[in-house]
């Protein structure tokens, strides 16, 4: 005798994993994210050094 289907395990286990997934993209695209406060606003950026991929020079931050 064949087990149905709403009575496997498998089958609860994963529409609950789908409704876990919408509750938490209901949750992420309800909040602004412009509300989270950042720790990094206000604070300068750090200094860093690129080379240019066409010789050997250099670019800085602080020579912007």
């Amino acid at each position: 005798m064949k087990k149905k289907l709403w009575n496997k395990p498998g089958f609860w286990i994963s529409w609950a994993a789908i409704v876990g997934l919408i509750a938490i993209f209901a949750f992420g695209f309800s909040t602004d994210p412009k509300k989270v406060p950042s720790p990094l606003i206000g604070k300068p950026a750090p200094d860093f050094v690129v080379k240019q991929l066409d010789g050997n020079q250099q670019f800085r931050l602080s020579e912007v």
